[in-house]
C-alpha cells in the first residue's frame, strides 16, 4: 500500500522578511520571457547560486547528449542522480544549473548528471524527451544500477514523462515546482497570478507554442499529469503556495495516490517558483534541499528513510 504524505511548511519570520525584499526587487524587473533571446540572462541568473563544497564538475557525454557531472568525493560508482533542468523547454543549460545540482549531489552523496537536452524551438517535442529516455537507458547500461531522476519546473515535467516511459529503471523521482500540465487549464494559473512574481500564463503559453507546436498539449508525453503512474517509484515534490503551477503539483499528488504510488508533497508557505535555488538567502530553500537529498539518498539505498 502506498504511503501518502502531504506536509505544510510554515514560513519563518526570517524568510518572510526576505521574501518581502525579494518581491520588491522583482517588481522592478520585467517578467520572465520564455524565448530564446532570454537564454543568456537566464543562465547568468541561475549561475549565481553558489556551488557546494567538495564537489567537482566534469563534462560528460551520455547517449550522445553532452552535459555536466557533479561528483562528490564519496560518491559510489554504481549510483547516479539524473537532473533535468527547467526553463520552459526553451531556456537553461547544464553549466548554469550545475551549482544548484551540486548541493543535491553533495548532500545525497551521489554523482549527478545534468544533460544539455535539446531545446525548442530549434528542437521541439519530442526531441528533449527522447534524449532524456536515452540517457536513462545508457546510465543503466553503463552500471548505474541505483538511479534516481529529478527536475525543476519544465525539467520536472520532463523528468516525470521520462520516468513514465522508463519507470522500472528508476529508484525515485524528485520534482521541484514541476510543470506537468501544458494544457494550461489549471485553476491556479489565474488564482495565483497576483502572487506569482515570476511566471505568467502568457509566458507559459508562449513556451507551449514553441515546444509542442501543433501537437495536442494534452498528450501525456507532453503533460505527464495525464500519463500512467502505476509502477512508478516513490515521488517527492516541493511546491510553493505562491506560484501559478501550484495545481500541477497537486494534480500529480492525486494521480499518484490513485495509482498506489508513494508520494510526499511538501507545500511551502509564501514561497515562489523554484524557491530552493535561493539557498543562500532562504531557510526554506535549505530545508527543501536537505529533505530532497535525504529522499534521494534513501531511495538509492543509503541513509535512513525520511518521511
Amino acid at each position: 500500500m502506498a504511503v501518502m504524505a502531504t506536509k505544510q511548511h510554515k514560513q519563518t519570520s526570517v524568510d518572510a522578511a526576505t521574501m518581502v525584499a525579494t518581491r520588491e526587487y522583482m517588481a522592478t524587473l520585467p517578467k520572465l520571457a520564455v524565448v530564446p533571446e532570454a537564454r543568456g540572462w537566464y543562465d547568468e541568473f541561475l549561475a549565481l547560486t553558489p556551488a557546494a563544497d567538495n564537489v567537482r564538475f566534469e563534462p560528460g557525454m551520455i547517449a550522445g547528449v553532452s552535459g555536466w557531472w557533479c561528483i562528490p568525493a564519496d560518491a559510489p560508482a554504481d549510483a547516479a542522480l539524473l537532473h533535468l533542468h527547467g526553463g520552459g523547454y526553451v531556456l537553461g543549460s547544464a553549466q548554469a544549473y550545475r551549482n544548484f545540482v551540486s548541493h543535491l549531489a553533495q548532500k545525497a552523496r551521489v554523482s549527478a548528471f545534468i544533460p544539455d537536452y535539446a531545446l525548442a524551438p530549434e528542437a521541439p517535442f519530442p526531441a528533449g524527451l527522447d534524449q532524456a529516455i536515452a540517457v536513462i537507458e545508457a546510465l543503466q547500461n553503463e552500471g548505474r544500477k541505483h538511479l534516481a531522476i529529478s527536475g525543476d519546473s519544465a525539467g520536472g515535467g520532463l523528468a516525470l514523462a521520462a520516468a513514465q516511459a522508463t519507470g522500472s529503471a528508476l529508484r525515485g523521482i524528485l520534482l521541484i515546482s514541476p510543470w506537468t500540465d501544458l494544457t494550461l487549464t489549471s485553476s491556479s494559473l489565474s488564482e495565483k497570478a497576483d502572487v506569482d512574481p515570476i511566471l505568467t500564463p502568457d509566458s507559459l503559453a508562449g513556451a507551449v507554442a514553441l515546444y509542442a507546436g501543433t501537437i495536442n498539449a494534452g498528450n501525456p508525453r507532453i503533460s505527464p499529469r495525464f500519463g500512467i503512474f502505476a509502477g512508478l517509484p516513490p515521488i517527492m515534490v516541493h511546491v510553493g503556495t505562491d506560484e501559478i503551477l501550484f495545481d500541477d503539483a497537486k494534480a500529480i499528488d492525486d494521480a499518484a495516490e490513485q495509482a498506489g504510488v508513494p508520494i510526499a508533497v511538501h507545500i511551502w508557505e509564501g514561497m515562489t517558483h523554484c524557491f530552493p535555488f535561493s539557498l543562500a538567502s532562504l531557510e526554506a530553500a535549505r530545508d527543501a534541499i536537505e529533505l530532497s537529498a535525504a529522499f534521494v539518498r534513501n531511495q538509492l539505498g543509503g541513509g535512513a528513510p525520511h518521511q
